[in-house]
């Protein structure tokens, strides 16, 4: 693919902000990796990040207006945005009606329905937004099988349309260490040696990632366990539960953890079960989360919100493997069933959309 083409990036922010701000860095860096200058359309940049200084920055404020309007107001303005720069693909995190390729994340319905919400008056505009989103679009990325089915069954998205890709992550960022640096880095974070720890990245809503539940469980059990939170504050104190705060490092608390948890309600895909496996240590996931579908099941243990005494035995089976020294991985790569080079991952979805411009 010709590397002069135009190419820009819809998304909210650019920034290290969750799973989809982490990908939106990525898609840039695998750009910029591939001969591309991209512009990068969104709210929110942060100015300090290198990839700042080599890209075409383009900000949409949305500080004054009503939240519950900012996504309309986005795509109006960028569609202005769009027909004065004349982009010749514009890749999109966010949901608008002016994007070649939309990065499906997850769907607003499928949320919608794990969380048990009903359709209010703004969720239907929302969702209007988004098929048109769809729609508009040449083909869509899936981020996970899950994905692709709720697009298929949910949105009526042609099979065809879709185009699965599983979001990579810089390898090179996430690696395991020594059991001596791990004692190191365990005795940083205040992790005690008499408990099991497992570590939930939060960046996002608590309560989405199911901090809820998981804390409550925590509070109760009397399992010698302790749940640490990395990420946006916690809402309250818990017993057994230690606030890292926000992490940039997140390779270290990776490492210096027993297990890293996702007893998410609703997760597309979950960036952090791969980089947690890479780093060596393995995951306990909710059966919602799509990353489940790229990790050996060695390296994992699944347990369903849905199934009452479900959560006791894979905290119990976790618990048990760490007494019995059987948890760390090594090698924790070779868990990792997808494909993770970022610039191969940029590269197959420009040759898929420059297949479908021929066709």
């Amino acid at each position: 693919m010709k590397q002069n083409i135009k190419v820009a990036i819809s998304c909210h922010s650019f920034r290290l902000d969750g799973g989809m701000g982490r990908y939106v860095l990525l898609l840039t860096k695998g750009l910029l990796n591939l001969g591309y200058e991209p512009y990068i359309v969104s709210k929110k940049f942060d100015t300090t990040l290198a990839e700042y200084r080599l890209i075409n920055p383009i900000l949409i404020s949305t500080k004054l207006i009503p939240q519950k309007f900012v996504d309309a107001y986005f795509d109006f303005r960028l569609g202005r945005v769009v027909d004065r720069e004349k982009f010749d693909l514009v890749l999109s995190c966010n949901r608008n009606t002016h994007s070649n390729i939309p990065m499906c994340g997850g769907t607003h319905i499928g949320y919608l329905q794990k969380m048990g919400k009903k359709v209010g008056f703004f969720d239907k505009k929302q969702i209007a937004l988004e098929k048109k989103y769809y729609e508009n679009s040449d083909m869509v990325v899936a981020h996970s099988d899950h994905i692709r089915s709720e697009l298929i069954n949910l949105y009526g998205v042609n099979n065809r349309k879709i185009f699965l890709a599983y979001p990579p992550f810089s390898v090179e960022n996430f690696s395991d260490t020594s059991e001596s640096e791990r004692r190191l880095l365990r005795e940083k974070f205040g992790f005690p040696n008499d408990r099991v720890v497992f570590v939930l990245p939060s960046a996002g809503n608590h309560f989405v990632k199911g901090l809820d539940l998981i804390a409550d469980f925590f509070r109760k059990t009397k399992l010698p366990v302790l749940l640490a939170v990395a990420g946006r504050p916690i809402p309250a104190e818990y017993k057994h539960v230690k606030y890292l705060g926000f992490q940039k490092d997140m390779k270290s608390v990776y490492q210096a953890a027993d297990f890293t948890i996702l007893p998410s309600r609703y997760e597309a895909f979950g960036q952090v079960g791969p980089e947690s496996v890479a780093c060596g240590t393995p995951v306990v996931f909710s059966n919602v989360v799509g990353s489940s579908e790229v990790i050996d099941p060695q390296a994992k243990i699944e347990f369903n919100w849905q199934i009452d005494g479900d959560i006791d035995r894979a905290i119990g089976e976790a618990v048990t493997k760490v007494q019995n020294h059987q948890a760390r991985i090594i090698n924790g790569k070779s868990f990792i069933h997808c494909q993770t080079d970022i610039n191969s991952h940029v590269q197959s979805i420009l040759e898929a959309w420059e297949r479908i411009q021929k066709s």
